[in-house]
């Protein structure tokens, strides 16, 4: 686990839910909801890769109009890698690996 990725993460993340909660409700919930984690990753206590059923809000993008916000939705799925140290796994690296090809 990388806690300054994880850190500029949730950084990059809370900026943007700020931004899109004066336009969107969802993004509100989501950013009240988000809070406690963010702050833990910004202030580097998180140590350990987190269990993906304990991560909230993947579903404030597929019921709510935040899935139109494809730069938050980005950013959400960027935290939510870091948070499950999802960049370590092989899947990801095999992926990252066949992508990065020409």
């Amino acid at each position: 686990m990388n806690p300054d990725a994880l850190k500029l993460a949730a950084m990059a993340l809370r900026d943007s839910l700020e931004h899109y909660q004066q336009q969107e409700r969802a993004a509100a919930l989501l950013l009240q909801d988000l809070d406690g984690l963010l702050k833990r990753a910004a202030n580097k206590e998180i140590t350990t890769p987190m269990e993906a059923r304990d991560i909230p809000g993947h579903r404030y993008f597929t019921e709510t109009r935040l899935g139109a916000c494809r730069d938050l939705e980005a950013l959400y799925a960027s935290f939510y890698i870091e948070l499950i140290d999802g960049r370590s796994s092989k899947a990801f690296q095999m992926l990252q690996a066949k992508m990065s090809k020409p």
